[in-house]
């Protein structure tokens, strides 16, 4: 399946990764300047042939005249009842000095939707951007390397981050900085009890208030404003997490792992719903085998979309994979909506539409022997899968987001930012 748009004045087929439509461009520019020397007679003729032209070119070539007229190329699947298709806005590569800099690890949204944080390669650095300009605002360095840092917003104008010393010194929990300067503006001491761990899953609830972060398989509450250590999440002593969402009203979604030999039938992750303000569990939702990966609530935060993680050896000789990879979950009632089978784990990235009824996906192509990753998006409304495209060969793409504002699609790969527009044709 391709991917047919005009981005920064090219065209580009993603089937292939290379661009289109350059040699259609020179040759209009040919036409214009021999036409001026042509009479009126001659032009109406070459008129004539010019749309005879591009007749011919449309017979055999659909993709060439998509190209030169810039449409959008709808991947519609079978069954799916709809048609998606993506147009290319733009590229923004990005630079960086340090071991796989430039891969994309995660994202994260400033409030306002204005600005977007990445944290890049193996935790090394954190790039701030301007949406509106792709600009970028400032980039944040470190010597040693994290390759499971985190990023969140506090404000519009703080980011908070794991410590220069996560790991080595223990001290320290996690660091604020200013997102326009760079500047570190506080830290966070680690309370006792988490000395000598590692700053891993970092979130927020919706209203900025409560930091949640998981450390060393453990999940610690902080109040955002004065930094004071809140608690411990409240789930069973015999557990650990590495996953954490965090939600509207204070809520939080919290993936357990129960730890300890399981039956094979037992070997399930569970979601914790967690009103943080009063540190107790509303909500347990479970399926999942033998885990989760991903978790991210729906818009309106009446859902949470969860991923599976790979498959894993229970220990004697069986290998176990979740045949329903993808999960929809009323955080009401705590009841599955809806689920996507395939074998597409391990899902390594989830996002959510403005509008609520299409969540992206990042994780494995789904074939047997297939390397590398697949974006998709999936219609909650339909329960099928809307679109799919394959990286080339056994390159990965580490994460997917959605724009809050403009719904626009964004994912990183290959050192480069990608962003779409989706449209939906009903």
């Amino acid at each position: 399946m391709g991917i047919i748009g005009k981005g920064f004045g090219k065209s580009f087929d993603l089937r292939y990764g290379i661009p289109t439509g350059v040699r259609v461009y020179a040759l209009q520019s040919l036409s214009q300047a021999s036409v001026y020397y042509m009479t009126r007679s001659k032009m109406r003729a070459a008129a004539y042939c010019v749309v005879v032209a591009l007749g011919l070119g449309l017979l055999v070539s659909p993709c060439l005249f998509r190209a030169v007229f810039g449409w959008e190329y709808g991947t519609s699947l079978p069954g799916s009842g709809s048609t998606v298709s993506l147009r290319e806005i733009g590229r923004v590569p990005i630079y960086s000095d340090k071991p796989s800099g430039g891969d994309v690890r995660k994202l994260a949204w400033s409030p306002d939707g204005n600005r977007l944080a990445l944290v890049l390669g193996w935790g090394f650095e954190i790039l701030v951007l301007d949406v509106s300009t792709w600009r970028e605002v400032c980039r944040l360095k470190w010597m040693s390397f994290q390759p499971e840092r985190d990023v969140a917003f506090l404000s519009n104008t703080e980011i908070v981050t794991s410590p220069a010393d996560n790991g080595i010194d223990g001290s320290l929990a996690l660091a604020v900085y200013d997102s326009e300067t760079g500047h570190l503006l506080r830290e966070i001491p680690r309370p006792p009890q988490y000395a000598r761990r590692s700053t891993e899953s970092i979130t927020t609830t919706w209203d900025r208030q409560i930091i949640a972060t998981s450390v060393n398989m453990d999940t610690a509450l902080f109040e955002a404003r004065t930094g004071m250590f809140v608690g411990r999440v409240a789930t069973p002593v015999n557990t650990s997490t590495t996953t954490i969402a965090g939600g509207p009203n204070r809520r939080l979604a919290v993936n357990v792992i129960r730890k300890g030999h399981r039956p094979v039938s037992d070997i399930q992750d569970e979601i914790y719903l967690v009103d943080a303000t009063s540190n107790r569990v509303e909500r347990t939702l479970r399926g999942h085998v033998p885990g989760l990966q991903s978790i991210a609530w729906s818009p309106n935060g009446k859902m949470v979309a969860s991923g599976a993680t790979m498959l894993a050896d229970d220990g004697h000789g069986k290998w176990l994979r979740d045949p329903d990879p993808i999960r929809i979950w009323d955080t009401a009632t705590g009841k599955l909506i809806t689920s996507f089978a395939g074998l597409f784990d391990p899902i390594s990235s989830i996002s959510w539409n403005p509008s609520g009824r299409i969540i992206a996906t990042v994780s494995a192509k789904g074939g047997k022997r297939e390397m590398g990753a697949a974006v998709r998006l999936w219609s909650i409304e339909e329960k099928k899968m809307l679109f799919e495209y394959k990286t080339p060969g056994a390159q990965l793409v580490n994460g997917v987001t959605f724009n809050p504002k403009t719904g626009q699609l964004i994912w990183g790969y290959q050192g480069t930012l990608y962003i779409f527009q989706v449209i939906e044709r009903l």
